[in-house]
C-alpha cells in the first residue's frame, strides 16, 4: 500500500496562554507511531493511518484525552491541516474553530443572531399589548420584566448539566436543539391562543427565556473553549464577534417590531398572534438549517458514575470560587450591576404621561439596538486592550449625565428649546446603551480567562449567572421603590409626576456608589493573569460568594412569585 506522510509546514509561534487540556501532542503522536515499526503490521498500519487521516485533504481527527474535573474523559478534538495555527502548547487548530462564519461555525454566529432578535422583536408589541390592551398595571409590567430576566440567573444551572451530562459524548449540541425547541413551542402555543391574559404571556414569556438562554448558555460554553485556543494577545475577539451578532441581532428585532406591529399609528400592521408565530420561526429559519454542520471541539466519553461526576464538578466549581482572581472582581460587578437600579416606571410614563405610541417606543429600541451594537463594534476595534477601571468609570460618570437628563423631560425643559419629546427619549435610551454596551465585553473576556478545563459550561455560565442575578436584584429594587414613590398609571395620566421625578433622582445617583469598590476590578488582561497565576483562594471569599448567588435567586424568585400571586 503506498502511504505518505504529509510534512507538516512549520508555523510561526503565536503568543498564547498554556493549555491544561491537552496530554498528548501531535509530534508524540508521530513518535508512538514509529515506535511500533516492529510489531504486527496491523498496528502499524493502524498507526499510520491515525497520523495520515482520509479524504483527499488527509485530514483526521486526533482525539486527546484528559481527566477533566467531572471525572470524564475530555476528547480535545484537533485536525491536521498544513494552512493551521499552532500555539505555545503545540495543539494543531483548524481554520473552522477561529472562523466563526466557516460552515461548521455558522450555527454559533446564527445562534447569537437569533437570541439578540427574539429578545427584542416581542419589547414594543407585548408591551403595548400587555398595557393597552389588558390594562397591565406598572406592578403586573415590572413582573412581567422580571420573569424574562429570571432565567437568565438559572444559566449556571444549565451550564452544569451540559458538562455532567453529555448526550451521545456531546456536550452543547443537544442541548442546543433542547433549548431553541422549547422556545419555539411557547411562542407557537401564545399564538394559537385567541387573547392571551396577563398570566398567559408571563409564563410563555418565562418558559421561552428558559429555552433560548438554554441555547445562548450553550454557544456561550462552545465560544469560551474555542477563546482558550486563540492567541494570547487576540483573545477575547472571538467573543466579540459573537456578541456583535447578538447586538446586531437586537437591531433587526426592534426594527421589525417596531415596523410591524404599528396598526393603531399606521392603519396596517400584524396582530399580536402573527407577532408570536414570528418570534417562534426566527431560529427555526436562522439556526437549525446549519445545525448538522456545527463542530464542537471537545467530546466525552464518561465511564463514571453520576455520583463521581456531581462530586467532581461541585469540587472544581467550588475551587474555582475561592481564588481571588475570581470573588475579588465578581464582588464589585455584583455590586455595580445590583446598583444600577432601573426606573421601573419609565416606560409607563412614556405611554400614559407623553402618550407615546407603540411605533415611538419601537424608535426608542431600535436607537437602543444600534447603538448598543456600534459599542460592541467600537471597543473591539479600539478599546481590546484599553484599560478596564478607565472604561468603567469613564462609561458610568457619562450615564450619570445621561439618567439625569430624563429630569428634562419629566419637567418638560426640552420643549423650551423646541426639541421633542421622542427625539430626546430616543437620544436618552441611545446613549445609555452605547455606554451599558462598553462596559460589557471586558466583563465577559475577564470570565472566559478564568474558567479551568472541562468544566467551561458550568464556571463561565456561574459567573454570568452571578451579573445576571445583580442586574435582577436591581430590577427588583426599582419594583419595589415603585410602591415607595407615586408612579401609577393614574398618577402618570393626570401629570401627577413628583414621584416619577423623585425616583429618578434616586436611581441616577445610586449608580455612582460602586465606583468606590474599582479597585476590586483588574486593570486589564495583564493583571488578571498575574492574579491567576499566584494561585491565592480564600474559603470565606468562596463561600461569600455562593451564598450571596444562591440568596439573590430565591429573593429574585420570590418577590416575582409575590408580585404575580399576590
Amino acid at each position: 500500500f503506498p502511504l505518505k506522510i504529509p510534512k507538516l509546514k512549520s508555523r510561526k509561534m503565536c503568543s498564547h496562554a498554556p493549555s491544561e487540556s491537552t496530554s498528548l501532542l501531535p509530534h508524540a503522536t508521530i513518535r508512538n507511531s514509529t515506535s511500533l515499526l516492529f510489531r504486527r503490521p496491523r498496528k502499524i498500519l493502524s498507526a499510520l493511518n491515525e497520523v495520515i487521516g482520509f479524504g483527499s485533504k488527509k485530514t483526521k481527527e486526533n482525539v486527546a484525552k484528559n481527566d477533566a474535573a467531572s471525572q470524564s474523559n475530555v476528547s480535545l478534538v484537533t485536525e491536521f491541516n498544513s494552512d493551521e495555527e499552532e500555539s505555545e502548547n503545540k495543539v494543531p487548530v483548524s481554520k473552522w474553530v477561529r472562523d466563526l462564519y466557516s460552515l461548521h461555525s455558522i450555527a454559533i454566529i446564527m445562534s447569537y443572531f437569533s437570541v439578540g432578535v427574539v429578545l427584542t422583536f416581542t419589547t414594543v408589541p407585548v408591551t403595548f399589548y400587555l398595557i393597552e390592551e389588558l390594562g397591565a398595571s406598572s406592578t403586573q409590567f415590572a413582573v412581567y420584566t422580571i420573569v424574562c430576566k429570571l432565567p437568565w440567573s438559572f444559566k449556571v444551572i444549565f451550564g452544569f448539566v451540559s458538562d455532567a451530562f453529555p448526550i451521545k459524548g456531546l456536550r452543547r449540541l443537544p442541548y442546543l436543539i433542547i433549548g431553541w425547541t422549547l422556545h419555539i413551542t411557547s411562542f407557537l402555543l401564545l399564538a394559537l391562543l385567541v387573547r392571551p391574559s396577563v398570566q398567559w404571556v408571563i409564563g410563555g414569556a418565562f418558559t421561552s427565556a428558559c429555552g433560548y438562554l438554554l441555547s445562548d448558555v450553550m454557544t456561550d460554553s462552545i465560544l469560551v473553549e474555542r477563546t482558550k485556543l486563540e492567541c494570547y494577545n487576540s483573545r477575547g475577539t472571538l467573543q466579540a464577534s459573537g456578541y456583535i451578532a447578538r447586538a446586531f441581532g437586537s437591531m433587526v428585532g426592534s426594527m421589525f417590531g417596531a415596523i410591524l406591529f404599528n396598526e393603531p399609528e399606521w392603519g396596517w400592521g400584524l396582530t399580536i398572534n402573527a407577532i408570536f408565530l414570528m418570534n417562534a420561526l426566527v431560529p427555526l429559519v436562522c439556526v437549525l438549517p446549519f445545525i448538522p454542520y456545527l463542530k464542537e471541539t471537545v467530546k466525552v466519553t464518561s465511564n463514571s458514575s453520576v455520583k463521581t461526576v456531581l462530586k467532581g464538578h461541585w469540587s472544581a466549581i467550588w475551587n474555582l470560587v475561592q481564588r481571588r482572581v475570581v470573588w475579588q472582581p465578581m464582588l464589585f460587578v455584583y455590586i455595580y450591576n445590583a446598583m444600577m437600579v432601573p426606573n421601573a416606571a419609565w416606560n409607563n410614563f412614556l405611554i400614559e404621561g407623553l402618550h407615546f405610541k407603540d411605533f415611538n417606543l419601537g424608535m426608542i429600541g431600535i436607537a437602543g439596538s444600534v447603538t448598543a451594537w456600534l459599542g460592541l463594534v467600537i471597543y473591539k476595534k479600539y478599546f481590546m486592550r484599553s484599560n478596564w477601571r478607565n472604561v468603567y468609570i469613564s462609561t458610568t460618570i457619562f450615564n450619570i449625565a445621561v439618567s439625569t437628563m430624563q429630569i428634562v423631560l419629566i419637567l418638560g425643559w426640552n420643549k423650551c428649546v423646541r426639541i421633542p419629546d421622542l427625539a430626546f427619549a430616543v437620544g436618552d435610551d441611545a446613549a445609555q446603551d452605547f455606554l451599558m454596551s462598553m462596559q460589557f465585553l471586558p466583563v465577559v473576556i475577564m470570565y472566559a480567562a478564568i474558567c479551568p478545563d472541562g468544566t467551561e459550561g458550568t464556571s463561565y455560565a456561574m459567573l454570568t449567572t452571578l451579573s445576571n442575578i445583580a442586574d435582577t436584584v436591581g430590577f427588583v429594587i426599582g419594583d419595589l421603590l415603585t410602591q415607595v414613590f407615586d408612579t401609577s398609571n393614574e398618577s402618570l395620566a393626570s401629570h401627577k409626576w413628583d414621584g416619577l421625578l423623585k425616583l429618578t433622582l434616586l436611581t441616577s445617583f445610586l449608580q455612582v456608589v460602586p465606583l468606590s469598590l474599582i479597585r476590586l476590578l483588574p486593570s486589564n488582561k495583564e493583571e488578571q493573569r498575574k492574579m491567576q497565576k499566584n494561585q491565592e483562594s480564600s474559603k470565606i471569599g468562596g463561600a461569600v460568594f455562593m451564598i450571596v448567588m444562591v440568596f439573590s435567586i430565591l429573593f429574585s424568585i420570590a418577590e416575582a412569585l409575590y408580585e404575580i400571586y399576590l
